[in-house]
């Protein structure tokens, strides 16, 4: 949700790494046993760009295609 509303995500989840909607430049993987936060990442002002995958995701796109 973060994502689509043009925003940043920080999180300790690693496997958002393998998904087609990961871009280093909006979200920040951190260690949850030491979890240091990169200044940079946050003062970064990264452009916002469109994830097609996020589209796919929206509720009522994935009942679509649930009950198609």
């Amino acid at each position: 949700w973060a994502l689509a509303q043009g925003k940043k995500v920080i999180t300790t989840n690693r496997s958002i790494i393998d998904m087609p909607l990961y871009d280093p430049n909006r979200i920040s993987v951190i260690d949850r046993k030491k979890p240091i936060i990169n200044i940079d990442f946050l003062k970064n002002n990264a452009s916002y760009k469109h994830i097609d995958s996020l589209s796919r995701l929206r509720i009522d796109r994935w009942i679509e295609e649930l009950i198609s």
